[in-house]
């Protein structure tokens, strides 16, 4: 006789079997879930912050041409008034007005004053002339030896230059002396000094120099009335 089953094994084989579909289907969908949904989910926030994004830029470019339509009709009516404004000055310019011209007024006759005696003019003094060691500076004489005090001439004398062909003129009296320039046989000098037998010369020129004595004399030779001047090829060594 076969053993007959439990009714509550029945009970229990179909709990078994619920509670494993159960199991079953939960790790399939765990398993098997769907990948392009993360990427439809950011893709859905990125597309919503740009729509984001460009209606802000959106509503800041209506409120940049709404302030750019109200500063041009500022600047519109501030142009009428500016014209207004000089419209009324140019026509309350008042017309220049005429300067009457005044009547002419006789001219009074001057009386005559008698002219007073010219007072006699004082006579000018003589101012004395200075020493001729004075009056030649080492300036003037520029790089020229000068003399002692006690060979200067009280004035200057004439002399003609008596060499037969010309006459070397030196930086200082004597031969170790360079040359400075050259005179010519009758040549017309000034002498002012004398040292060493050697004479401190001046030339119609301005120029200054040493000359031997022998070779100057200052008796004026024939046909001296017109003195020829002194050449100034020599340049001063």
């Amino acid at each position: 006789m076969a053993r007959k089953k439990p009714v509550y094994q029945d009970d229990y084989d179909d709990y078994e079997d619920e509670e494993y579909e159960d199991d079953y289907d939960d790790g399939y969908e765990e398993n098997y879930r769907n990948p392009l949904k993360p990427i439809v989910i950011v893709l859905a926030i990125l597309l919503l912050v740009c729509a984001a994004i460009i209606a802000l830029l959106y509503i800041r470019l209506q409120s940049a041409e709404k302030q750019v339509a109200e500063l041009s009709t500022t600047l519109s009516a501030a142009q009428t008034e500016l014209n207004r404004v000089q419209a009324e000055a140019a026509s309350a310019t008042p017309a220049p007005v005429s300067t009457p011209v005044p009547a002419a007024t006789p001219t009074p006759t001057p009386e005559v004053t008698p002219t007073p005696e010219p007072m006699p003019t004082p006579e000018p003094t003589a101012t004395p002339e200075p020493p001729l060691k004075d009056a030649v500076t080492d300036e003037i004489l520029a790089g020229v030896f000068r003399p002692k005090d006690e060979n200067w001439f009280e004035a200057p004398r004439d002399a003609w230059v008596s060499s037969e062909y010309m006459l070397s003129v030196h930086w200082g009296p004597g031969m170790e002396w360079l040359e400075n320039m050259v005179l010519y046989r009758n040549n017309q000098v000034e002498i002012l000094a004398e040292q060493n037998h050697w004479y401190l010369l001046r030339t119609p020129e301005g120029k200054y120099g040493w000359a031997t004595k022998t070779l100057l004399t200052e008796t004026a030779p024939a046909g001296a009335a017109t003195p020829t001047p002194a050449p100034a090829d020599a340049d001063p060594i």
